[in-house]
């Protein structure tokens, strides 16, 4: 577990699924975090997290945030991690709407960011956002991300081919920023 101030990082539990399938299944959640745009239902939800909670797999590991009643707010991830290049994928969803804006997402990145750097040595963490998501770059570059690149019409939502901005934090910066906290 990962304790911060306000929110926690937990392994995700097999009764979370009741939560995060509303979140997978919100329209406007799925175009900023770019999901697919598929419908998941209990039968494919549940069958996701059997998978991933078997999986021994050292590719992908997946939190729950949770809040001081150990509700689930919402998960973060690491994924595609490669122990070689020390690199690998952020991704981060606050499904519950009345959690948005206080701050959770960036605690839970900040942790993860700590975990990734300081226990498992990784390099370089990246995350892809959305080009007209203001507020989550906003908010990565507050957490140190910097900006390396653009990748054109790279994401199709609402018939519109989106840019995506690719943003990546680097160990040595976040313990400079941050501290080796």
């Amino acid at each position: 577990m990962l304790t911060g101030e306000n929110i926690y990082l937990r392994p995700l539990r097999f009764s979370d699924w009741e939560k995060t399938i509303q979140w997978r299944n919100d329209f406007e959640l799925k175009k900023s975090a770019m999901m697919h745009p598929y419908p998941v239902t209990e039968f494919l939800e549940k069958e996701w997290y059997e998978e991933l909670l078997k999986s021994k797999s050292s590719k992908f590991i997946y939190f729950a945030i949770a809040d001081e009643n150990d509700s689930p707010v919402g998960f973060i991830f690491l994924n595609n991690i490669n122990p070689v290049n020390k690199n690998c994928y952020l991704g981060i969803i606050i499904g519950d709407k009345g959690q948005r804006g206080k701050g959770y997402g960036s605690e839970a990145i900040r942790l993860l960011l700590r975990y990734a750097f300081n226990t498992l040595n990784l390099n370089k963490v990246t995350v892809e956002v959305v080009v007209n998501n203001t507020n989550a770059i906003k908010a990565y570059r507050k957490l140190g991300f910097i900006i390396e690149g653009i990748l054109k019409q790279q994401f199709f939502s609402e018939g519109n081919y989106l840019d995506i901005q690719i943003m990546s934090a680097f160990s040595i910066s976040f313990k400079k920023q941050i501290g080796n906290i």
